[in-house]
This record gives structure tokens, sequence and C-alpha cells, in this order.
């Protein structure tokens, strides 16, 4: 996009404040962010913002080379933060969707407690998004998945995969180019001018 996405703002919230705020607000706790290395632009401002927030961040000492490496660090340090125990389950959104919602993240949470091992992935019109919950126990098939294989064909199929129907979109939502961007505020501007 030619800049740091993730302190972008949108409607005068930097897009990774809105995604932590979504997680923290439907009850997901605590918040792990991995954010690049220091030497990478922008890298200081996203450590500043997710601190602000209350959320955890766990820099990495260089950058990954995909979501699969980003999402294993994050593991690490959560086991770490956790002195050595794990939790029951997790969720991994990507910390560019900016309109997960505090609702799709409570739905999830409930349905966990009455599915604690399973997967459970929202879907709006039978498409698959985030947040998506993933029990510990699978956290070793994660780290022996092929090197060239991402967590989709892990979740994909899998028997133990619960799919939420929710009415929200924006479990859809990601941000990868500038003109995704620019349509984003623009749709923005003309909410807030109604």
């Amino acid at each position: 996009m030619g800049q740091p996405k993730l302190i972008l703002p949108i409607e005068e919230v930097p897009l990774i404040v809105r995604t932590i705020r979504a997680l923290q607000g439907g009850g997901a706790s605590p918040i792990v962010v991995v954010v690049p290395p220091d030497d990478v632009p922008g890298a200081g401002e996203l450590a500043e913002a997710v601190l602000a927030e209350g959320a955890e961040l766990h820099r990495l000492r260089e950058e990954t080379p995909d979501m699969r490496a980003t999402i294993e660090h994050g593991i690490d340090f959560l086991v770490t933060h956790l002195h050595g125990s794990s939790p029951d389950a997790f969720l991994i959104a990507p910390a560019d969707c900016p309109d997960l919602s505090e609702n799709v993240t409570r739905q999830l949470i409930a349905l966990l407690f009455r599915h604690p091992k399973r997967i459970i992935a929202p879907t709006y019109n039978g498409k698959r998004g985030h947040p998506i919950v993933l029990p510990w126990s699978i956290v070793s098939q994660i780290r022996s998945l092929p090197i060239d294989r991402g967590l989709n064909s892990l979740i994909q199929g899998h028997p133990d995969l619960i799919e939420l129907p929710v009415n929200d979109q924006g479990i859809l939502c990601d941000l990868d180019t500038l003109e995704e961007y620019q349509i984003r505020l623009a749709q923005s501007s003309w909410i807030s001018s109604l």
C-alpha cells in the first residue's frame, strides 16, 4: 500500500485499534498482536497503538514469510506469557479487518463454551471469515503442516469444524491495496454525511 496499513486511520481510529477493540469488546483476552521488527517503517507507531489499547505486544526479530509463521510466533508468545501453561482455545484474526465486530466475537466465544474442542469459523452467505476459534489441541497440527501449506488448508474440511452463520459481512473484509482503503474512506465519508 506504500505505507504501513495497520496505522492508517478509518473513521479517525487506526486500523489496528479497530481490530483490537472488536476482539476485546467481544470478550477475547488477552489480545496478542504480532508486530514487525523495529526497522520496518511504522513499526514504532504500531507498537504504541497496540500498547495504548492494553493488548500484548510480540515484536518479531525478523519479518515472517507468511501468516502461518506469524501465527506460530503468536502461539509461542502466548505460551511464554502464560508461563508454560496453555489456554483451552484461541482466536486468530488478521489485523487488517476494519469491520470485525464485538458481536461476532461474542457469538464465537459463546459457541466455544458449548464446543470447547472444535474449530469455529463465522460465515457470511456461505463464505468463511474471521475471527476463527481454534482449540489448543490443534497447535501440533499447525506446526506439522508442510512448509508450503497455510492454516486454511488445515481448517478446510476439518472434521472438527463448526461454521457459524452470521449476518455480518465485516467478517470477510480486509484491506490489501491502497484502492481498497480509498474506497473504504469514501464509504465512511458517505455514511458520516447522512
